[in-house]
């Protein structure tokens, strides 16, 4: 099953409580025996992206390794790493990569290990709630620059990197063609007119049901829609039949799709590690959001979009 990403919410609030932890006494966050300590930001500090970008950076502070004593138990390092990468996910960039970049140089080869699988567990994994590929490109062109990746890892990562790089925001999305219900054959390009919700999913999987099934039952989404928001869902994954069988699940309001050549796929137009994957397109097919969640604030800045 392909999940949708939720992470943002959920990693937001571990930050700010650990954030919130690190104004009282140091002694809370220290293991006598082992650990690293979270530093604790200067009072001065306020602003939450600066307090975390004080903490990744000044993290490693006063050590000389890291190893696996220093972290404990397998579950120590565990929850060490998910701390950090609940940070992480809400820093900045430059913050987040000095602070790997120190912990590969630091790291003794074990614990390098260690750290880049649970950089791929939690950041690199499409069913994690942390996922998320630039934070997991970040860090593993961190460890390819420290020489831990072998060639064959260099070309993965390379082939990720390129993928990640398609469709970003501001630049014209991969066009594609694909065919309607009534058997037509059509394309990305001559479906957008203006403003597009373009949603990939696959109707076998039940995050998508759910929020299509939301989709279709919000009422700003119908407001917009009434106001010229188009909304195109592509099912980019072959079986026709499984397509055709959920086509009353979808919104009725919505042009539907299928790639029934599989193009979108086998030639990594787009990204389908998780579904549903969803871009804001403007009437050029310009990428104006990618890798949307429909929440409130996501819906606040489509509508912004929509010239009334």
């Amino acid at each position: 099953m392909r999940l949708l990403r939720i992470y943002d919410a959920i990693t937001l609030l571990v930050a700010l409580l650990l954030l919130g932890a690190c104004t009282s006494s140091k002694q809370e966050h220290k293991d006598e025996a082992r650990g690293i300590e979270l530093p604790e930001p200067p009072a001065v500090i306020k602003e939450p992206i600066d307090r975390m970008d004080y903490i990744l950076l000044h993290l490693f502070d006063g050590l000389t390794e890291i190893d696996t004593v220093l972290l404990g138990s397998s579950d120590d390092r565990e929850q060490f790493f998910a701390n950090y990468f609940s940070i992480g996910l809400n820093a900045r960039e430059p913050a987040l990569r000095e602070s790997i970049r120190q912990f590969y140089q630091l790291a003794t080869p074990a614990m390098d290990s260690i750290g880049m699988s649970l950089v791929g567990k939690y950041y690199g994994e499409p069913n994690s709630p942390f996922y998320d590929e630039r934070c997991y490109i970040l860090m593993m062109e961190e460890a390819k620059a420290a020489g831990l990746l072998d060639e064959a890892e260099q070309i993965r990562l390379a082939d990720r990197k390129a993928l990640f790089n398609r469709n970003r925001v501001g630049e014209k999305a991969e066009d594609f063609d694909f065919v309607l219900v009534n058997g037509r054959t059509t394309s990305l390009y001559n479906n957008v007119s203006g403003l597009t919700l373009l949603l990939f999913y696959d109707p076998d999987c039940e995050t998508c049901h759910n929020v299509l099934s939301a989709l279709s039952q919000d009422q700003r989404i119908r407001g917009m829609v009434s106001n010229g928001l188009k909304v195109l869902c592509i099912y980019a994954f072959g079986d026709e039949e499984a397509w055709r069988r959920h086509l009353d699940e979808l919104p009725p309001f919505a042009t539907v799709g299928m790639d029934k050549k599989g193009v979108i796929v086998s030639e990594s137009l787009y990204d389908l590690k998780a579904l549903p994957t969803i871009y804001l397109l403007d009437e050029n097919s310009r990428v104006l959001m990618k890798d949307i969640i429909l929440d409130e604030s996501t819906l606040d800045e489509i509508e912004e979009n929509i010239c009334f």
